[in-house]
């Protein structure tokens, strides 16, 4: 057994000349990750079906534009610090948990404040589902994304096997409870009660967890909260931006239109577990080295990134109406604007360019992008959605993916290393 382990461990180490990565530490962490990817898309997929199956387009509808109002409203917090805690734990700040649970805690109030509002209001013009949702969004939210930033410490500490666990009980918890809820009753209500409650339970059952079991120091770091700060203040417009094409079909084209589009991107859609778990995977790495470094190998990584979205996008292509026609036959409107939507795996090529300016802090080319591509969003989603309705919204959406990959490829091809110092590395 010893003997295949060391035969296995000499491959790896003889591979590294021409993949210009660490393999030993990819099988590694990768290992862990795809269970958590995999316990995270078979959920996804189960939830799926009895989204198609036990609840009404209009019902689901309405779920979709709830969690999208949740996002939107949670792009007025510090979501820059899950970024920020990665790179500051890699490099042994390990403080910084502590330092940005309460953080995000405190200026996630005016947000929250709004949310109360906008929930009032529904509750004003006889709404009340979406009013109780917006309270939920106001009152459980902020502990949740909270809570949540272990899971960036963990990755920070390269704990990837804590990590899927914490990704398996994250999607398990929530799908279970959802499952329960569906199959007693179809309210969409009933359905975001559970949402926010499993959300909350799981993220605050790992918070626990992990104080209790890597005891994290003291030691705080206050450019990481700086940091986060200006990755939070880049991700605002962007993140409306994100959830902008969700409300606007709910709002001028219904529920049910919402419930179409949001199935077709549901299954190109889960094409982000295996990217944010290289993701993962990548970034304290890319933090540890120096930018010549990851210049060395960032000509290999693209191909490969590239050849990965190819192979995606074709195969997706190609099995799409046979996958809509045997489990969501519900939905097989949707079969063409998934198809649209797969093209834009061609844009994962960029993604090691992406992940290198910001674990390098180079913070101007990330406004620029963040700001740039808001806009772009924005105007794209608007001018889709009035020309050709859901069609156009999907095409507007991979146009964003293209573009996004190409602003990250020019500000990395045109660095110059001017922006914020880079962090000093533990030798």
């Amino acid at each position: 057994m010893n003997s295949l382990r060391e035969r296995l461990v000499r491959l790896l180490r003889w591979s590294e000349k021409y993949t210009k990565t660490d393999m030993l530490y990819l099988t590694k962490g990768g290992f862990w990750l795809s269970i958590g990817s995999f316990v995270s898309g078979a959920t996804s997929f189960i939830l799926s079906l009895a989204f198609a199956n036990l609840l009404p387009q209009t019902a689901y509808g309405v779920y979709k534009y709830v969690l999208s109002v949740a996002s939107t409203i949670n792009s007025f917090t510090l979501t820059g610090l899950e970024t920020a805690v990665i790179e500051a734990v890699a490099r042994g700040k390990e403080g910084v948990l502590r330092q940005a649970f309460f953080k995000n805690l405190k200026w996630s109030i005016p947000a929250s404040l709004g949310a109360v509002v906008i929930g009032l209001y529904y509750f004003v013009n006889g709404n009340s589902t979406l009013g109780i949702s917006l309270f939920l969004i106001a009152f459980i939210q902020p502990l949740t994304t909270s809570a949540a930033l272990a899971a960036a410490f963990l990755n920070g500490k390269k704990a990837f096997q804590v990590t899927a666990g914490y990704y398996a009980v994250n999607n398990i918890l929530p799908a279970a409870s959802l499952l329960l809820v569906m199959s007693v009753s179809s309210s969409a209500l009933h359905v975001i009660l559970a949402y926010f409650a499993a959300n909350l339970v799981s993220a605050a059952g790992l918070y626990l967890y992990v104080n209790s079991r890597f005891a994290p120091g003291n030691e705080q770091d206050q450019t990481a909260m700086t940091y986060g700060k200006h990755l939070s203040l880049m991700n605002v417009i962007s993140n409306v931006a994100d959830n902008l094409d969700k409300i606007l079909a709910f709002q001028l084209l219904g529920a049910a239109p919402l419930a179409v589009y949001s199935f077709a991107l549901a299954l190109p859609s889960q094409s982000k577990l295996l990217t944010k778990a290289l993701s993962t995977l990548m970034f304290p790495r890319f933090a540890e080295r120096s930018a010549e470094e990851l210049r060395q190998g960032m000509g290999q990584k693209t191909l490969r990134f590239f050849l990965l979205g190819l192979a995606m996008a074709v195969g997706y292509i190609l099995i799409a109406p046979f996958v809509f026609r045997l489990i969501y036959p519900q939905y097989m409107d949707a079969v063409l604007l998934s198809q649209i939507y797969a093209v834009s795996f061609l844009a994962m090529a960029a993604a090691p360019m992406g992940l290198y300016l910001s674990a390098k802090r180079r913070v101007r080319a990330q406004y620029f992008i963040n700001v740039f591509m808001s806009i772009f969003q924005v105007l794209a989603v608007l001018a889709g959605i009035a020309l050709a309705g859901l069609l156009g919204l999907m095409l507007s959406r991979v146009a964003s993916r293209f573009m996004g990959a190409f602003l990250s490829a020019y500000f990395y091809f045109t660095d110059r290393n001017d922006d914020i110092a880079e962090p000093s590395v533990n030798p």
